[in-house]
């Protein structure tokens, strides 16, 4: 009877120790499956949706058309919603208000006004949760990565890994790829446009030769701009990581000369000075016992990784990119200098990118007279002349439907009506973010977009002049004598020493505030962290793995040369990416900077609707937004104490939502690629019952019906007896696809 209570108050103990347990894996798995879905989008090469015309074509390139990747992303994106809400409401924890949600919510709410309208059901799903989705995926994200340094290393790991893989594959198809895809072309010419149903003095044909006789690479995206664009967040990043390896790497050469708090004959300090590097308790280490600090491998791989981006990004030639990394450079002047005050920050960089969009819409309504002027000159400034015609148009568009817009993806098709009388090219984006939302999103769509990037970027600015304040702080109350006043007196005018002195403050050394706890617990995790390469290596295996999918019906060979080879140095890269440690001000600025670079690039070349982008786009957001855990309550983002289970429940709703919106795609695709392989074999009469199945199971999806209506048509001609059955049969099936 004695051992009753005893084992009672065991079960006790046990059951909060097994709650722990699930909270964190329930964390861990959801902050792996949403890293996953943000930073898989660049290596996928991924599509919208399904091209009839490359659909039916014997080629075996299934893996360029199939959207599959994209709905497996979504479907990972929606899960760790779902266990991030489940993680939130068993640890009863608040929301924190990032503006991201809001911004989400009302993006649904565009959604639902705008996707009636749209002439293509299925294309306008697929492209608003892949708008809202990694919205609603970062702000998830904020939850679990405050508090969490070694999460924040992982998430910029695989952002990195991902910039890196796209590189690779870049530099391979500038160095000779391209010279076997121009031989190829000019052999298969005149067949390959025949098969597109295009003549030979086609506009597009022209454009598409130029590109190739460019040799502009595009890694795993569809175009180059998007690479370029993608590549400014990549350089942001890998700037984060040189700052945390030159910090953590000045911390432990710190470290090792003050372990002997400065009395003669120990640790290498004697009278004051410093021993001479490489000694140890004042006589010099031989040269070959020195050790390596892993720190300064990181730096030197992250350095290389910038030059490498950079050498990428002039092979393309965009010229939105230079001038994204020139106001990116601006805009971390101006945090940095000003850092202690956040109105003013917000109002310049503020006035400096709305300056940018009022002027690009000014030039897009004059472009009937400008364009046929710029267009004279060639080169990049005739490029800029055929972009005034899709903004032009992209304004119109809006005009005529300014609160439901063309519905989301439908711009191709609203251009057509809409684009200006001497305009030769027909484009499916206007090579603008915000005036692509609002021409196809309306006026719901665009006030969403503006709050889900001004109101983090408002809460960034906060927080870091919050920092600022907590990190002069101590140096103040450390007071004559203190660590503050060594700070004071070191160095030339004090200046080249304070950040040392105040590392010292944070660690420990002036008392043991809050301060300095949090700088015990930064230094903890500055160095080689096991959990951090693990979790960083899941990501990325994770990225490769939904890649898998999209290329199994056409063959491993596929896979095994497009993907394979990026993997082993991707995962390096990781690794590396995870050594330095991820805190303090420089850190913040230089995500905020990459930010802006981003901004400003997609204002001129890109648009928001390519997800393989916006996606690593929303994570930087989450990352800057965790960034330091360092900083003041008010620069943090707000709680939501009231209504605690309202944010878990909608994250919840919108996970199970967008997992029943792809399960009929999914089995969809997976008919239609069963019909690619007829008709890679060229036996197509075979692709009709898959094509049958597909259209079945996704009743919103024109590409299996407009696909049947071509098999019948080629049986027609192949079999002279039965034409006048076949060719009404695929009438039948191009009228089906017509009406969807």
């Amino acid at each position: 009877m004695s051992k009753a209570p005893g084992k009672a108050a065991a079960a006790k103990a046990q059951a909060p120790a097994d709650r722990r347990l699930w909270h964190t894996a329930l964390a861990i798995g959801a902050f792996v499956l949403l890293a996953a879905a943000l930073t898989v989008r660049p290596i996928l090469g991924e599509s919208w949706t399904v091209h009839v015309t490359q659909l039916v074509s014997p080629s075996p390139v299934w893996w360029s058309t199939s959207p599959a990747v994209m709905y497996i992303a979504h479907v990972l994106a929606a899960a760790g919603l779902l266990l991030g809400a489940g993680w939130l409401v068993l640890r009863r924890q608040a929301w924190r208000l990032t503006g991201l949600e809001v911004g989400a919510l009302i993006l649904v709410l565009a959604a639902v006004v705008s996707i009636p309208g749209a002439s293509d059901k299925r294309l306008a799903i697929n492209v608003a949760i892949g708008t809202i989705l990694p919205i609603a995926a970062a702000a998830m994200l904020v939850q679990l990565l405050a508090g969490r340094p070694i999460w924040r290393r992982v998430l910029l790991a695989a952002l990195l890994s991902a910039a890196v893989a796209n590189c690779w594959r870049a530099s391979r198809q500038q160095l000779y790829e391209f010279q076997q895809t121009l031989e190829q072309y000019e052999q298969t010419k005149e067949e390959f446009w025949a098969k597109q149903g295009k003549d030979l003095s086609d506009p597009a044909i022209k454009i598409f030769e130029s590109r190739i006789l460019a040799h502009q690479p595009s890694g795993y995206f569809y175009h180059p701009n998007v690479l370029a664009s993608f590549l400014l967040l990549g350089m942001a990043v890998a700037a984060v990581g040189v700052a945390g390896a030159r910090r953590r790497s000045g911390r432990s050469e710190s470290a090792s000369q003050d372990t002997s708090g400065g009395r003669p004959g120990e640790g290498g300090v004697q009278a004051g000075r410093r021993a001479p590097p490489g000694s140890e308790g004042g006589r010099l280490r031989p040269l070959f016992s020195m050790r390596i600090d892993p720190a300064h491998i990181a730096l030197a791989i992250l350095v290389a990784i910038i030059v490498w981006q950079l050498i990428v990004i002039g092979w393309i030639g965009s010229v939105g990119a230079v001038a994204g990394i020139a106001t990116g450079i601006v805009v971390a002047i101006i945090l940095w200098r000003v850092r202690r005050r956040p109105k003013v920050a917000a109002g310049v960089c503020l006035g400096m990118l709305a300056a940018l969009q009022i002027s690009l819409v000014v030039l897009a309504t004059t472009s009937q007279t400008t364009f046929p002027r710029l267009e004279e000159y060639g080169g990049k400034v005739r490029s800029l002349a055929f972009r005034l015609n899709y903004w032009e148009g992209a304004l119109r568009i809006f005009g005529a439907d300014p609160l439901t817009g063309a519905g989301p993806g439908q711009f191709g098709t609203a251009y057509l009506a809409h684009k200006p009388i001497y305009a030769s090219e027909e484009v499916t984006h206007p090579h603008n973010w915000l005036m692509a939302v609002g021409a196809e999103w309306g006026l719901f769509g665009l006030v969403g977009l503006i709050v889900a990037l001004a109101v983090p970027g408002w809460l960034v600015l906060r927080s870091n002049a919050a920092e600022t304040s907590a990190a002069r702080e101590p140096a103040r109350e450390a007071g004559p004598g203190g660590a503050g006043d060594v700070a004071s007196r070191s160095g030339p005018r004090g200046s080249r020493s304070r950040g040392t002195a105040l590392q010292n403050v944070r660690g420990g050394a002036a008392g043991g505030g809050a301060a300095g706890r949090a700088g015990l617990a930064q230094d903890r995790v500055a160095g080689v962290s096991g959990e951090a390469m693990v979790l960083a290596w899941a990501v990325v295996g994770i990225c490769w793995l939904v890649f898998l999918p999209g290329v199994v019906p056409a063959g491993s060979a596929v896979f095994l040369v497009e993907a394979v080879p990026a993997l082993p140095m991707a995962l390096a890269v990781a690794a590396a990416a995870t050594i330095p440690a991820v805190s303090g001000r420089f850190g913040r600025v230089m995500l905020a900077a990459g930010l802006a670079a981003f901004f400003v690039h997609a204002a001129a070349e890109m648009a928001g609707g390519v997800g393989a982008a916006t996606w690593p786009f929303w994570a930087t957001v989450a990352l800057a937004l965790t960034w330091s855990d360092a900083q003041a309550a008010a620069g943090a983002p707000a709680e939501l104490p009231a209504k605690r289970w309202a944010a878990p429940a909608l994250a919840a709703v919108a996970g199970v939502v967008v997992i029943v919106l792809s399960v009929a795609p999914l089995r969809s695709i997976w008919q239609m690629s069963l019909a690619k392989d007829a008709f890679a074999a060229n036996r197509g009469a075979e692709s009709v019952e898959p094509l049958r199945r597909a259209a079945a199971a996704d009743p919103l999806d024109p590409a299996p019906r407009a696909a049947m209506g071509e098999v019948w048509r080629r049986i027609a001609s192949a079999n002279p007896r039965h034409k006048a059955t076949a060719l009404e049969r695929s009438v039948e099936w191009l009228e089906k696809a017509v009406a969807r």
